[in-house]
């Protein structure tokens, strides 16, 4: 049986069938330059990587940077989800999860080119890396009561992606260096899976939520193109383009929060201070695990919500997060109806 970092090295780098750089798609980089195969690796990681800054479990818009030996990055990501509970007669409480977003990964690595590869031996390569991603995924779950304050919620969920990017590579500096250029496009459907256990606990004003939760993921294929263009005078070649990996990710999560002794008319505003650690069993990307700091101020809206609306919308929360991970640092606005 193959490993999930296996599935990842072989499938989530572009897959460009009949084309040069088909060695990318697999775990074995191409004999095609020595370079090529270890930039295709690093496709693989950002990709990756950028998938995991893109999922969480509130509203969040900013961006993280990363800093290797020859890599460096700059990854944005913008996520809303939109939490909906009500009561059925026949499951009983049910929870309802509906998020879209939008992230982008910015890379440039630089290495020097060597024999046999083509170029210019000794001369300093770059390559520029620009990927996009768009996501909408629906989630259901059924939140199970228990002992007092502790909860378990099984989920499932559905969803799509739609990526896109390009690849550029190129000489730096006077060296003469051929250019290359890969532009893709790239449809998933995403299939997901997991459960999130919390326990609340008042402690005389304070509200005390520790939680986990675990998270497997599957990424199929729905279709994509590709177009790599040679240095000059080659023709532009064209061929398939897919990602389809799977992958499982570890989540856990304290937050505290506490009246701030102010009120807007008859609805009490409390502060709150979280902390959010994620890690991925598959062994690539450009970071396997990140800490998230934050801190928020909200109001619980469910008085004013039932009188107005009908229904609880429960506590909104807004703030600001910083979040680190090896090589990776970065600051986040969060908002929110639960953290």
């Amino acid at each position: 049986m193959k490993t999930s970092t296996q599935r990842w090295r072989r499938s989530v780098a572009l897959a460009l069938m009949g084309v040069g750089i088909a060695g990318l798609a697999r775990a074995q980089p191409a004999p095609l330059p020595a370079e090529r195969g270890t930039l295709g690796r690093l496709d693989t990681n950002v990709a990756y990587s950028l998938f995991l800054l893109s999922n969480g479990a509130f509203t969040s818009l900013g961006d993280a940077k990363y800093s290797g030996e020859n890599t460096s990055a700059k990854l944005e990501v913008y996520n809303l989800p939109l939490t909906f509970r009500f009561g059925t007669g026949l499951l009983g409480p049910v929870e309802l999860r509906l998020e879209g977003g939008y992230g982008e990964a910015k890379t440039v690595t630089r290495q020097v080119s060597s024999q046999g590869s083509g170029l210019v031996p000794g001369a300093l390569a770059a390559e520029r890396q620009y990927f996009s991603l768009w996501k909408l995924r629906f989630d259901i779950g059924r939140p199970i009561l228990l002992t007092s304050g502790l909860v378990l919620t099984p989920f499932a969920g559905l969803g799509t992606q739609r990526w896109s990017g390009k690849l550029d590579r190129g000489a730096v500096g006077a060296a003469p260096l051929p250019s290359e250029r890969v532009t893709f496009w790239a449809d998933t459907l995403l299939v997901d899976a997991g459960a999130a256990l919390e326990y609340q606990h008042r402690w005389g004003a304070l509200s005390i939520r520790p939680g986990a939760s675990v998270n497997h993921v599957r990424l199929s294929s729905a279709g994509g193109r590709a177009t790599y263009f040679p240095p000059a005078p080659a023709a532009p070649q064209r061929g398939k383009a897919s990602i389809d990996a799977e992958s499982t990710i570890l989540r856990g999560a304290l937050s505290i929060d506490g009246p701030l002794g102010f009120r807007v008319r008859t609805t009490e505003l409390r502060w709150q201070t979280f902390v959010v650690g994620n890690y991925s069993t598959a062994g690539i990307g450009l970071f396997r695990w990140t800490v998230e700091l934050g801190a928020a101020i909200g109001a619980d809206l469910g008085p004013l919500g039932r009188s107005v609306l009908g229904f609880d919308p429960g506590e909104l929360f807004v703030g600001v997060s910083y979040i680190a991970g090896e090589n990776l640092s970065g600051v986040r606005g969060n908002f929110g109806f639960r953290f």
